[in-house]
């Protein structure tokens, strides 16, 4: 059985895109930017994980979908 099925994916993509929102809320916060730097980086993470999340879900869905023609 596949661990990583659709619903999997489906929370992992919800669960970074809710951590990505909190970032950029605690980047918008930080008046005096002393924590910019760090929080731009784990937004560009965050961002790529959210990416190849996407990717392989889609790829699953392709696979999916030339098995059932």
């Amino acid at each position: 059985m596949n661990t990583l099925d659709e619903n999997y994916m489906s929370r992992l993509f919800e669960d970074f895109s809710s951590e990505r929102n909190k970032l950029i809320l605690e980047l918008k916060n930080d008046k005096e930017m002393t924590k910019e730097r760090i929080l731009t980086q784990k937004l560009a993470c965050i961002d790529s994980l959210i990416k190849n999340i996407l990717k392989y879900r889609n790829i699953n869905i392709k696979e999916k979908m030339k098995g059932d023609l």
